[in-house]
């Protein structure tokens, strides 16, 4: 006996529309619309991003401002200590010379000559620092 596969033991027919379970497939445009909310998430995430560290990068500017700022008015003040000095040394100058003190003229002479390369140094530093003025 043979059986053939390829036969139908009952008739064929199309139903149509009269039964219908209501499912229907996806269409392409939730994937699309999907696909579009990663790609704005995304976005939206890499700006945060960029404003975070552009944020940081105005904070280390402001604070290295303000460093060489302090650092200016460091060297100011030095400056000014130094010139102080020198003035004293200077009027100590005047004074062992007047007393006829020779050796002690010379030397306070060398210190204030040290003392004003001193002032210059610090001065050359200072106008090296952008808008600082003493």
């Amino acid at each position: 006996m043979v059986f053939n596969t390829e036969a139908h033991a009952f008739p064929r027919f199309q139903l149509g529309k009269l039964f219908t379970t209501g499912w229907e497939r996806k269409k392409a445009g939730v994937v699309e619309a999907a696909a579009t909310a990663v790609k704005d998430s995304a976005v939206d995430a890499g700006k945060e991003a960029a404003t975070a560290v552009k944020d940081a990068a105005v904070d280390v500017g402001k604070g290295a401002a303000t460093a060489v700022k302090d650092a200016a008015v460091d060297v100011g003040k030095e400056a000014t200590a130094v010139v102080g000095e020198a003035a004293a040394t200077a009027a100590s100058v005047a004074t062992a010379a007047a007393a006829g003190l020779g050796k002690k003229v010379a030397t306070a002479a060398a210190a204030a000559d040290g003392m004003v390369t001193e002032i210059v140094r610090n001065e050359e530093r200072v106008n090296l620092l952008p808008g600082v003025e003493i």
